[in-house]
């Protein structure tokens, strides 16, 4: 799945400006998770894979995102939020 970062702002300190997200930038989703704490669903992108390095940020926070096809509704109408469906235990 293609997803469209929507949400750059707030760059924790472990990862680098390198590694860091792009706001309009499209990634690939490899894996989707729900997280234990806050019980959020979070993805592993192909293009930006987080390491140890990384810790303890291991999976990017799927709010940041939109599905790709979903892209120009969300640019119209920034405040509009989208569920993106993926099946996941």
């Amino acid at each position: 799945m293609h997803v469209i970062c929507i949400n750059d702002v707030g760059k924790p300190a472990q990862i680098s400006a390198e590694e860091w997200i792009k706001k309009g930038e499209k990634y690939t989703v490899i894996k989707a998770v729900k997280l234990k704490i806050g019980n959020k669903l979070a993805f592993s992108l192909a293009e930006k894979p987080l390491s140890e390095d990384n810790f303890p940020y291991e999976y990017w926070d799927a709010e940041r995102f939109v599905p790709q096809e979903h892209y120009e509704e969300q640019v119209k109408y920034e405040n509009v939020n989208y569920e993106i469906p993926l099946d996941i235990e």
